[in-house]
């Protein structure tokens, strides 16, 4: 990177050629870089067996160059790349390109899975990750859970809280 630093003078009209004071402006100048930004920054979904849903994320370059070369790839819970061997990548995926040319500044890109497990697959919760490789980018990887019932019935939990007044539900004491 280059730096250094430019001492500039102030004049003004009433003085003619002489200056009233300087103003130093020091700089570093860097490498214009692809910044990837990736919306939502996980997915979590839920299938029952035998069902099927699609889950869509966007890839976006809102660096200050293209983003090139660009590969997705699904990894298991162990971190291997899931291949057409694996038994699971019957029925997770990629629907759309795995390979992307170029993301061009502010451009974004749709990421579609398709998840359709078949009847027999085991219920219970999934993690995979959704890695993104790029030639002048850092890896990232994305957080993938798949929560697969018989029943598509879940669970939830709530927390609640009273941000505005401070008071608990009981007695109304803080």
């Amino acid at each position: 990177s280059e730096s250094g630093m430019l001492v500039l003078k102030v004049k003004r009209d009433d003085y003619g050629d002489t200056p009233v004071g300087t103003v130093t402006l020091v700089y570093n100048l860097q490498q214009a870089l692809p910044t990837l930004k990736y919306t939502p920054n996980y997915v979590e979904t839920g299938v029952v067996l035998g069902g099927s849903i699609t889950e869509t994320g966007t890839l976006k370059n809102s660096g200050l160059t293209a983003l090139k070369d660009i590969n997705l790839s699904l990894l298991d819970s162990n971190g291997q790349v899931m291949t057409e061997a694996h038994p699971e990548s019957q029925w997770i995926g990629i629907m759309t390109s795995a390979e992307i040319d170029t993301l061009e500044v502010g451009d974004s890109a749709a990421v579609r899975l398709q998840i359709q497990p078949p009847e027999n697959a085991a219920e219970g919760i999934y993690q995979y990750q959704l890695r993104v490789q790029s030639s002048n980018h850092p890896t990232r990887h994305i957080n993938v859970f798949v929560y697969i019932t018989q029943s598509g019935i879940g669970h939830a939990l709530f927390h609640f809280s009273d941000i505005y007044t401070g008071y608990s539900v009981k007695g109304n004491q803080p």
